[in-house]
Parts: C-alpha cells; sequence; structure tokens
C-alpha cells in the first residue's frame, strides 16, 4: 500500500510539474511552451506544500514521521532536482514495523497521522460542495476564460466577415 502510494503520489507530482511547466523559447528558433498552470502560483506550490505535509513528525518518540517507515525525498546529499519525488525503502519499512508496529499504526491512521492531514489538505483543494475551493474556482475561471475567447473570436470572425462583404460591394460598385 505504501509502495502504491508513493508512485501515485509521485504522478501527482508528474502532473504539476506538467501543467505549471514553463520552458523559454529561444532566440531565432523555437518557440517555447507553457502549462496551463504555468502562472497559477497555487499550483506551482501545491506539490511541494503537500510533500512537507507527508513528511511531518507527528507525535513523539523514534516513529514519528513516514521517515521511520521508509518514505524519503532521496539520500541526503543526492544532486539538486533529484530529491523532488518521493522513494520507499522496503528495509527501512521492515524494520520500523517490526520494531514498533503500534507506532507505524498510528502514522498511517487516515484521521490523526500525517497521511490523514494529507487527505484534509487534498479535500481543501478539491470539495464539489465549495466552489472557493482551488480546483472548483480555478475550473470556474478557466471555463470562463474560453467563454470570453470563444466570445472574442466571433466577434473578431463578424469584422472580417464584415469587411470582406464591404470589400465585395465596393468592387462590384467600382466595376459597373
Amino acid at each position: 500500500a505504501l509502495s502504491n502510494f508513493v508512485a501515485a503520489f509521485n504522478m501527482l507530482g508528474d502532473t504539476l510539474d506538467s501543467l505549471t511547466q514553463n520552458t523559454p523559447g529561444s532566440v531565432g528558433g523555437t518557440a517555447g511552451s507553457t502549462g496551463t498552470l504555468a502562472n497559477d502560483s497555487t499550483a506551482k506550490t501545491m506539490f511541494l506544500n503537500l510533500r512537507n505535509t507527508v513528511m511531518q513528525a507527528v507525535g513523539s518518540g523514534n516513529t514519528n514521521s513516514l521517515v521511520a517507515l521508509g518514505i524519503s525525498t532521496g539520500a541526503v546529499g543526492s544532486a539538486v532536482g533529484t530529491t523532488n519525488r518521493l522513494q520507499l525503502n522496503p528495509a527501512t519499512m521492515a524494520t520500523a514495523l517490526t520494531n514498533d508496529p503500534n507506532a507505524a499504526a498510528a502514522l498511517l491512521d487516515g484521521t490523526t497521522g500525517p497521511l490523514g492531514k494529507l487527505l484534509a489538505q487534498l479535500q481543501g483543494l478539491e470539495d464539489p460542495s465549495n466552489q472557493r475551493a482551488y480546483v472548483q474556482s480555478t475550473t470556474a475561471n478557466l471555463t470562463d476564460q474560453i467563454k470570453q475567447t470563444q466570445n472574442s473570436e466571433s466577434i473578431q470572425q463578424e469584422m472580417v466577415n464584415s469587411r470582406s462583404e464591404e470589400r465585395r460591394v465596393g468592387k462590384e460598385c467600382r466595376s459597373r
């Protein structure tokens, strides 16, 4: 289950990276590209905030964080940029489960442990009953932007059509 959690959590990070990426173009070369949420400060910091929640210590003792269960962001001293995803060390997990199974169970508790805090944080970001929740408000804003763009395109197309008609009529008048 922890392996599945780590994989799903890292996939969320990959998705957020893709949505918030901002790749500049090169002079005289290729155009840059941006993700849908490249200018959204909440989306840019979301994964870091979620990761911090996962890594929080809860309670006291040696088994007070998911690090004690073998979840980490990689070895200390790892190259910059290589520690932005979670990793699971099965040997550390086995040791923690053997040495203090009750503390390990408390960490994995969905209400009091870091995973419970993570769940609450995620529910605050995406809550269908709350139009101010991040996902709902961002979706509404993007939908509004799409409608505004479509309306603007429609108006511009009408202007082009009108101008084309004026030119056609003008040509007909001059040719008579």
